[in-house]
């Protein structure tokens, strides 16, 4: 899968969805969701992450990083646009 088309995937998660853990991606079949994050960055997506802690299925706990868009590239020229 080309990081086009996780990108794509991506978005269109976020378009039900607020956050989005690695466990999210790996259903997507995103394996690697910090670099495309990192990447979305350099297309002008804005986010905002934090360590959530997360039950295991042993019991166990642990802390996992999630995701948030703050803002879009589109959502930018949008208010640009319509304020200019």
């Amino acid at each position: 899968m080309t990081k086009t088309t996780q990108i794509k995937k991506i978005v269109e998660f976020f378009r039900t969805h607020s956050w989005i853990t690695q466990r999210d991606a790996d259903f997507l079949g995103i394996k690697r969701l910090a670099s495309r994050v990192w990447d979305m960055k350099q297309l002008g997506y804005v986010f905002i992450d934090e360590y959530i802690k997360v039950e295991n299925a042993d019991g166990t706990t642990s802390y996992v990083k999630r995701y948030s868009i703050v803002s879009d590239p589109v959502a930018i020229l949008r208010k640009r646009f319509n304020n200019g």
